[in-house]
């Protein structure tokens, strides 16, 4: 189930590929931000959270050249306690 589930999240990273006026679409979106408080979690499948990591580096390449801080804030606010990844990276 979490293959499948990490699929579909790299395909709404895959999305964020699209002109600026659809990925704007994609960034809107109420799931965008659920899944990364997913981040926060104490533990998460390695595969899922590989999946939301690679969704939360595009979505802050895209808001850190937009140039916006309080979109940026925003994503970060709901990443912010990422103890949960240090596991996975090996500390």
């Amino acid at each position: 189930m979490y293959k499948v589930f990490a699929a579909q999240i790299e395909l709404i990273a895959s999305l964020l590929n699209a002109k600026e006026d659809q990925r704007e679409l994609v960034m809107s979106d109420n799931l965008v931000d659920e899944l990364l408080q997913v981040l926060t979690h104490n533990t998460t499948d390695p595969i899922l959270l590989t999946s939301i990591c690679y969704l939360a580096e595009k979505i802050l390449k895209i808001v850190t050249e937009k140039a916006d801080p309080e979109l940026l804030a925003d994503k970060v606010n709901r990443m912010q306690s990422i103890e949960g990844l240090l596991p996975y990276l090996g500390m």
